[in-house]
């Protein structure tokens, strides 16, 4: 796994009548592999330079400045399987001289143009001026993660636990409206159907396939924002390269999946993806904005007269059919298509459970590209008849690859990709066939019928109370 790093530096100085320098000396913190190359702009002169060592002093003829202005790009190389990929980021810098040291008042990062939302590099660098020398100390910064900021956290290992994925709990506009309760409901009373149904095409639990997969679960839900939520994992018999996970904490695994994973740090990568959407409450998140969504339709209904003006007992066969459709399409947001945000706010926090177990942090970026492959031959590998709407894989091949270079540690190599129980639990599964009648429409069916049923029973509930 090769991951040479290379810093770039370029220094813009505002010609002006304040102070005078001849002089720039540029710090850097050697524990920082690879070297500092930029250029620094005096008016019309432009100086390059390639900082190897710690520190490089770059003499000038005499310049009045009063502002400083800096880019900072932040590269890797990382190789992930037979793809290379060279993430970068861009920090911004912005300051100016006040006194005998310069203020920096920005340090704003971005990733393929696009603003890292919460991040600032501010705290990393600091301009001081002595006589005609100004000193540029930029040693504080190591990754990325030696950033500040509010939304930190969001990127990267360290605060997993301790941060908060469900912002906005007690709004009405943004909150979500079902208690982590409900959510285990949701998911417990989903699960007894399913399995009712489907009894037949899920292993039973002390298949040696099964007893893996829910000890695997169990250590990433450890690792995860919700330590003390038990994982309980099923294993789905048929040849569909998915997985899914309900609210509270339900997961399904096709055997689909464990069947085409080329090492163990794949599967772990995509059942973290699954953990971060219980984790993050997408579920119930999403079936909180079709509530809303239900919510507008009544409130349009009664203002065309269309509930008020029928006899009460039609009224809740009004309600029932306006809910119907809301309902059915809030359960497939829910859990087929959570939409491209959340899927990569998956993608990103799955990646990083991975890495708190010490498997590679872009194991799943290797699952997509075996479900690039796959599509690309005509084969359905995920329910992406029915998820149009998720990034692409690409997309997501190239989030994982960026954040597991510029966030995670650089001279790590030693990261897990197979364990003996993982050998065992797919030689194990060879062993049986496959359920060749359960297909991927098949499941989305259910989803839909099942969720959609549980939330039309819950908002006539409260209607009838309410009335």
């Amino acid at each position: 796994m090769k991951k040479p790093l290379l810093l770039m530096l370029m220094l813009l100085v505002t010609a002006c009548n304040e102070v005078e320098i001849n002089q720039i000396v540029i710090k850097r913190n050697a524990a920082v592999s690879g070297n500092l190359k930029g250029s620094l702009e005096l008016g019309d002169e432009k100086i390059k330079f390639d900082l190897v060592d710690s520190e490089q002093v770059i003499n000038l003829d005499t310049h009045k400045i009063s502002s400083v202005y800096m880019k900072i790009k932040y590269k890797n190389l990382l190789t992930i399987n037979d793809d290379k990929f060279s993430p970068e980021a861009e920090i911004s810098f912005k300051g100016k001289i006040k006194e005998k040291k310069v203020v920096v008042s920005d340090g704003d990062v971005e990733i393929d143009d696009e603003d890292l939302s919460g991040v600032n590099c501010k705290n990393t660098m600091t301009v001081t001026k002595e006589d005609k020398t100004l000193i540029i100390d930029f040693t504080k910064f190591t990754s990325l993660l030696s950033c500040s900021g509010k939304k930190l956290n969001l990127y990267g290992p360290n605060e997993i636990g301790t941060r908060d994925l469900n912002p906005n709990e007690d709004s009405f506009f943004k909150g979500n409206f079902y208690s982590l309760e409900d959510d285990e409901k949701l998911g417990r009373e989903f699960t007894e159907d399913f399995l009712a149904k489907n009894k037949g095409s899920v292993l039973d639990q002390d298949h040696a396939t099964s007893e893996y997969i829910q000890n695997l679960m169990e250590k990433i839900a450890q690792v995860s924002d919700m330590p003390d939520l038990t994982p309980k994992a099923y294993v789905i018999n048929a040849n569909i390269m998915n997985a899914f996970a309900l609210p509270g904490g339900y997961v399904f695994v096709f055997r689909g999946l464990i069947d085409s994973v080329q090492d163990e740090s794949e599967l772990v990568g995509v059942l973290g993806h699954e953990w971060a959407h219980v984790t993050a409450r997408h579920g119930t998140e999403n079936m909180s904005r079709s509530m809303r969504s239900i919510g507008a339709a009544l409130l349009v209904a009664a203002a065309a007269q269309g509930v008020a003006a029928v006899k009460d007992e039609d009224k809740y066969k009004v309600l029932a059919d306006i809910i119907s459709v809301a309902a059915v399409g809030g359960a497939y947001l829910s859990i087929l298509n959570k939409g491209r945000k959340a899927e990569l706010e998956a993608d990103r926090i799955g990646s990083q459970y991975s890495q708190r177990l010490n498997f590679e942090p872009w194991g799943i970026a290797k699952m997509f590209q075996t479900f690039k492959k796959n599509s690309t031959s005509g084969n359905a590998t995920t329910l992406e008849k029915l998820t149009s709407s998720h990034p692409t894989h690409d997309e997501r091949i190239d989030q994982v690859a960026n954040l597991s270079s510029l966030f995670y540690d650089q001279g790590k190599v030693d990261y897990v990709t197979n364990t003996t129980d993982f050998d065992i639990a797919k030689e194990e599964l060879l062993a049986i066939a496959a359920d060749t009648k359960f297909g991927s429409e098949i499941t989305g069916k259910a989803f839909v019928e099942g969720l959609g049923k549980m939330i039309k029973t819950e908002i006539h509930s409260h209607f009838k109370e309410d009335n």
